[in-house]
């Protein structure tokens, strides 16, 4: 419990108030071990995402789900990191709670969120130049296309999603 990498707070599922957290929950949230004790769930997610965060939970003590992904967590301080968050049933003298740990995330959000951006950046660039830019797999499959490569073969980008099969440029062998 205490020697683990991960955050972990004990938490009443009726309540949602925690019971109990390990030393690296507090020093993710910045409260001490007492503190930790006097809050709920409403206490430790940014109030406009505080509906998703207890469906999650509900969810998972339910059964229905075991991971809640990227969920964002408020510190003591008012910052934010982002959480993959897993629970299980526990059960301590006789009554029963919920463990959750807590996997901070957020160099990977921030990693993909860079990354999602760059990919915009490159597809609107390659969208403006007055070239057609294609590539297409090892059997024909069309990849990667700008605006100008459709219109140049005189496809339309609807039907490029709907059935990426009917934009081969070379037929599949047999």
């Amino acid at each position: 419990f205490e020697r683990t990498s991960d955050g972990i707070l004990i938490v009443d599922p009726i309540t949602k108030k925690f019971l109990l957290g390990n030393t690296t929950i507090c020093s993710m949230l910045g409260y001490t071990k007492e503190e930790i004790k006097s809050l709920a769930i409403s206490d430790i997610h940014p109030p406009k995402e505080l509906t998703h965060a207890v469906d999650a939970f509900e969810k998972q003590t339910r059964g229905e789900k075991a991971l809640a992904e990227n969920l964002p967590v408020l510190k003591k301080d008012g910052s934010i990191f982002y959480a993959d968050i897993s629970t299980a049933p526990i059960t301590i003298g006789g009554i029963h709670y919920f463990v959750g740990i807590f996997r901070d995330i957020t160099e990977r959000k921030l990693a993909d969120d860079a990354l999602r951006e760059s990919e915009k950046r490159y597809r609107e660039l390659a969208d403006f130049l007055p070239i057609s830019i294609f590539e297409v797999d090892s059997i024909g499959n069309l990849i990667f296309f700008n605006r100008n490569a459709l219109e140049v073969f005189r496809y339309k980008e609807e039907d490029y999603k709907e059935d990426m099969n009917a934009l081969q440029f070379f037929p599949p062998e047999e």
